[in-house]
């Protein structure tokens, strides 16, 4: 509870590296491609397309220790996807930042999947202090 919003990013972006390293090592072509078809046509319900995105990529690293991270502080995740969906133009660029995400994950690119990783936090914690 005491952790401020950049805390968490920061802390996101440590474990989020990681995970797409993972995914890589872990996941299988159909999967990273349910992963793009749920980005195009996100489920209906509760919950945001950026919870269930990185909810998945965490599944996907094979260790449950970093999807229940996820699932515990969605709620907390959400504010900071509220507070950064201020900025009018979020939504579209978050969209594009999963796919840059997705595109390396394809190649089978660590470096490149991380650099997204970090481009994109970067882009959430940018806009979270502009809106704070």
């Amino acid at each position: 509870r005491k952790a401020t919003y950049l805390d968490l990013l920061e802390f996101r972006e440590a474990m989020e590296c990681r995970i797409v390293e993972k995914v890589i090592d872990n996941a299988t072509p159909e999967q990273l491609h349910a992963l793009q078809a749920m980005l195009d046509a996100p489920p209906q319900g509760p919950g945001s397309v950026d919870y269930y995105f990185h909810y998945r990529l965490a599944e996907l690293s094979g260790n449950v220790l970093f999807s229940s991270f996820i699932d515990t502080y969605y709620d907390v995740i959400d504010e900071i996807r509220q507070v950064s969906l201020q900025t009018g133009s979020r939504a579209e660029a978050i969209y594009l930042e999963h796919t840059n995400i997705l595109t390396a994950l394809h190649a089978r690119d660590k470096t490149a999947a991380k650099k997204a990783v970090r481009q994109h936090l970067k882009a959430v914690t940018l806009s979270v202090q502009r809106n704070l």
